[in-house]
């Protein structure tokens, strides 16, 4: 909670070592004795002295000043007049505490302050980093109230069976559309259960890892969802990758069959496992049955394996569950309205989780996944062009992607969703026109995809927040010590709840490392993710980003660990 050293006298007082407030009683006594002995001196001879590094937004050597205001004023009297002080505003600040904040901050700061002396004065052999801040009603709204998330969802389902509700419902309408072909629910789900057959016939089964690298289109929804009902988890490769990582991935994650195209079979260095191509090898796959293998896939098994950038020189495999993905499915049908008009493109590629976010929130909610080719989305032109012409309604883009974009006439688009980098407030602006929904969204493939969102309003004065918790999500902002900080002070973002991933395929010791226990939440086995993300809370209960507490970075939306390249 306490910061290494304070102000006092316009010298720091050293905090280091965590000492009791005993002794920094005995620390500041001393200071202060060395302060009257040159008290005299002018302080314009001071800094000149000690020449400090300057700037003009606040003054050279302190910016915070104690002041005890116990003396009452004196009013002069005079016969026959009236007088009263005027107080005058000279447009700057002297002292950033006693002019910059705002009276709900200082209002708070006072209260941690009572807290503080509380503590101390009941006991002062307390050491100064073990003395809390928070009172009960703070602590309550950080822990309770601004984690007030609890929502139905259809827990008991997995990820394809949401799916499979549509099927159902309305076999008909259209589930993919690419390149001027449509498919239905209905045909989708029996390709996808022929795949998931086939597999079965070569071993697969519940809990094993297929590999599955296939160009964008019909095939590649086919190769998800005929995985998931298989039991099996898919690991998204993308066959752009430099082989080397490619291998890697293929022997780290232990996938015995790789599911990919024929084309791209000739280069994918898949060493011993099966190699399964669903276009080539289709004419048998279709000899399977139609009807669902009849696999018992419940919430806590594992959907996908999402390869990251890996601090370590090598990426790392995050195992997220089937229980997390169906929750982003209904929060997403809450917070955006996705139904069966709903048009979503599918603009991540398949090796980025982003497209789970975008497959899912179509297919999982009866909606048309619009999928077109990697090159047509690197050009802002052909981009723009394709929003028009699908009459997309829902997409979801890094903030260096809608910075290019035209956002005029698109009359079918009602959603924008920007995620992945910072969002600006002239994006908000531009996007976040009548009629159509902006939201600034957050989160790390460890949680699922999207650990927080913020619905952008019309009048934004600064940059957007990345918001509250989504549905069965609770955040946390923490210090060193995994502490609760106060509102305002910046700390770790650690988020907990249903999309809080198994942890790292393989990683035990990264795992523990990253996936810590909740002490807040009050359930047993609760874990926290540790983001390594900067974040304080507003005064509304919204987080606000403020960068990262290591070296990752992200470019265009993608998680960069310096260390991997440093290791190359």
């Amino acid at each position: 909670m306490w910061g290494r050293r304070s102000r006092i006298g316009g010298r720091r007082t050293d905090l280091s070592g965590d000492p009791t407030f005993r002794e920094v009683l005995r620390r500041v006594r001393q200071i202060a004795l060395e302060a009257y002995a040159h008290q005299d001196v002018p302080f314009e001879m001071l800094v000149d002295e000690l020449r400090p590094e300057r700037d003009m937004s606040h003054t050279p050597l302190f910016q915070v000043t104690f002041a005890l205001q116990n003396v009452p004023a004196d009013l002069v009297d005079l016969p026959g007049l009236k007088l009263r002080p005027l107080a005058l505003d000279s447009g700057t600040a002297k002292f950033d505490l006693s002019h910059l904040f705002e009276p709900a901050t200082i209002r708070r700061m006072a209260a941690h302050l009572e807290r503080v002396l509380e503590e101390v004065v009941a006991e002062a052999e307390t050491r100064v980093g073990a003395v809390e801040l928070l009172g009960v009603e703070e602590r309550g709204q950080l822990v309770e109230e601004w984690n007030a998330t609890t929502a139905a969802y259809p827990g008991e389902l997995s990820a394809h069976e949401a799916v499979e509700r549509w099927v159902e419902e309305e076999p008909g309408a259209v589930a993919v559309r690419f390149e001027g072909t449509e498919v239905g629910y209905g045909e989708l789900d029996r390709r996808a259960n022929q795949l998931a057959r086939y597999l079965a016939r070569l071993g697969v089964g519940r809990g094993d890892v297929v590999a599955l690298s296939v160009e964008r289109g019909v095939e590649m929804v086919v190769g998800v969802l005929g995985v998931l009902k298989v039991g099996a988890a898919y690991v998204p490769v993308d066959p752009g990758y430099p082989a080397e990582r490619v291998r890697y991935m293929l022997a780290d994650s232990g996938a015995a069959v790789v599911v990919t195209q024929a084309r791209l079979a000739e280069t994918l260095p898949v060493g011993e496992a099966r190699v399964v191509c669903v276009d080539a090898d289709w004419a048998e796959i279709a000899k399977e049955a139609e009807s669902k293998p009849g696999v018992a896939v419940g919430p806590e098994d594992v959907a996908y394996v999402i390869y990251t950038s890996g601090s370590t020189g090598r990426p790392k495999g995050t195992v997220v569950r089937h229980g997390g993905l169906v929750n982003l499915v209904e929060a997403q049908r809450v917070a955006f309205g996705i139904g069966s008009g709903s048009r979503v493109l599918q603009f991540a590629p398949l090796s980025f989780d982003a497209s789970v976010w975008e497959m899912f929130m179509a297919l999982g909610n009866g909606g048309t996944l619009c999928v077109v080719r990697q090159e047509v989305l690197a050009s802002a032109p052909e981009l723009r062009g394709v929003l028009q012409a699908e009459g997309v309604t829902t997409v979801t883009l890094p903030p260096s992607v809608l910075a290019v974009l035209e956002a005029g006439e698109l009359p079918a688009l009602q959603t924008v969703v920007a995620a992945g980098e910072a969002c600006s407030l002239e994006l908000v602006r531009r996007w976040g026109v009548a009629g159509r929904q902006f939201f600034n969204a957050y989160g790390p493939t460890e949680t699922t995809v999207c650990a927080s969102m913020y619905r952008c309003r019309g009048d934004e004065m600064a940059a957007p927040p990345i918001g509250r918790p989504v549905a069965n999500l609770r955040v946390y902002v923490v210090d060193g010590q995994q502490r609760l900080v106060p509102v305002g002070v910046p700390g770790e973002l650690c988020v907990g709840g249903v999309g809080v991933a198994q942890g790292y395929l393989r990683r035990p010791a990264l795992t523990a490392a990253k996936f810590i226990p909740d002490p807040f939440s009050g359930d047993a086995g609760a874990r926290l993710y540790r983001t390594g993300d900067r974040v304080r809370y507003r005064a509304d209960g919204n987080l606000e980003f403020l960068g990262r507490i290591d070296h990752q970075v992200k470019v265009r939306g993608f998680r960069i660990e310096l260390g991997e390249i440093e290791a190359v």
